[in-house]
């Protein structure tokens, strides 16, 4: 099963699992000193604390050893990104280091973590801009939406039509699209304008025309697009590579694509042919040179010549991460290695993949933090966790 669907698995920490760019808070006031740093007023303050209520599930952070090294002391909470974490109390956002010390104070009606040197927030107001690491205005909160920054762009909105802009602020792709991609991805980002879709470059000059009902960026040098209800792929020319035959396709990844047809799926070349002939029911590229494959309503795995390194027979099955992939058999949860062999029996409630060498895995209600060889190495205490990032995780603990 593709990464998409994990969050069937993951209902039953929804909640612990809100995504900061979801949170939105009532129009409030506000004021501007002479450096640039954000001044509630006490109207503002107090609609800011009101806004969220207070709750007895905080956040903090360990380390590998799982020593608590920042005291959960906060109703949410970031991984860290480029040394700082989001951080929330009640109605109010900012951010800490690594050390735990508020370096920019929690005054923000919404903020997002550091990306390219600057981290997205949101104005009392309502508006959009970007802080600097020492909390200073980079870029002031003049957008209606706005975007994080990669390959050194940032969507904004501007009258309803989306553009870019440059890291120091500058409209460097003029906001004359209908819909743009959030991000661009390898250098490349999707436009639209009258439902028809095409790709820009950083500079904001057209690579594919706006000619396709979808289209996707570059991977391996072939873009997907979408035409007459059909996809097929297009080259950095701008030419039809493979012509758009195929009710469903993916993008490439080690010089193959999934590919449906008559309902089925299978591996195609870049020259559009059938690597693997179409016998799945679903199909996507799992890493580690390995396609997941549906058969059945089971999962399994083959190579890149279709030979299966595992016979469909999981409940469900998901993406390699350090050369490890979480599955399911009879309602619980292990992991398997890229060669075939199962690395970690099943026994637990839930999994999630491995990330700096230690998985979260869920037993009696409890995170557990455990090693590629399945030893504990954080013991199940904590009410929710997250992935360790730069050797830290975010940890919940009750408070009654």
């Amino acid at each position: 099963m593709p990464l998409a669907n994990q969050s069937v698995r993951l209902t039953y920490l929804a909640s612990a699992f809100t995504c900061v760019s979801c949170l939105l808070l009532l129009l409030a006031s506000c004021q501007q000193d002479n450096k640039g740093s954000l001044l509630l007023s006490s109207a503002t303050k107090d609609s800011f604390e009101s806004d969220y209520e207070s709750t007895r599930f905080k956040w903090g952070f360990i380390d590998t050893q799982g020593q608590l090294v920042i005291k959960t002391r906060y109703d949410e909470v970031s991984s860290f990104s480029e040394g700082f974490a989001v951080v929330r109390r009640k109605g109010r956002w900012g951010y800490i280091n690594a050390q735990g010390k508020e370096v920019i104070p929690l005054q923000y009606r919404a903020a997002w973590p550091f990306s390219e040197g600057l981290g997205r927030v949101m104005s009392a107001e309502g508006t959009y801009g970007f802080i600097d690491t020492t909390g200073q205005w980079g870029i002031p909160p003049v957008y209606e939406e706005a975007d994080d920054f990669h390959f050194g762009r940032a969507r904004v909105r501007i009258r309803q039509q989306f553009g870019y802009i440059s890291r120091q602020g500058e409209l460097v792709i003029e906001p004359v699209y209908d819909d743009a991609s959030p991000v661009f991805q390898r250098g490349y980002a999707v436009v639209g304008s009258n439902d028809l879709y095409g790709l820009i470059d950083t500079t904001g000059n057209i690579v594919l025309p706006l000619l396709f009902e979808q289209v996707f960026p570059f991977s391996q040098g072939m873009a997907r697009i979408k035409q007459d209800g059909l996809y097929g792929y297009c080259g950095k020319s701008g030419t039809v590579v493979i012509s758009p035959r195929f009710e469903s396709a993916g993008d490439f990844s080690e010089g193959l694509a999934v590919a449906q047809s008559a309902g089925l799926y299978g591996l195609i070349d870049m020259k559009g042919e059938w690597a693997v002939m179409p016998r799945y029911s679903y199909m996507w590229y799992a890493g580690e040179k390995r396609w997941g494959v549906e058969q059945d309503n089971l999962y399994g795995l083959i190579d890149r010549k279709g030979h299966e390194v595992l016979a469909p027979q999981f409940e469900q099955l998901y993406n390699f991460e350090e050369q490890l992939a979480p599955f399911m058999q009879n309602g619980l949860w292990g992991y398997f290695h890229k060669d075939g062999y199962v690395a970690i029996k099943p026994c637990y409630n839930l999994a999630w993949p491995f990330k700096e060498g230690l998985a979260r895995a869920l037993i009696q209600q409890k995170i557990v933090f455990i090693s590629a060889n399945g030893q504990e190495v954080i013991a199940p205490k904590f009410t929710d966790a997250r992935d360790f990032c730069n050797g830290l995780a975010p940890v919940q603990v009750r408070r009654f």
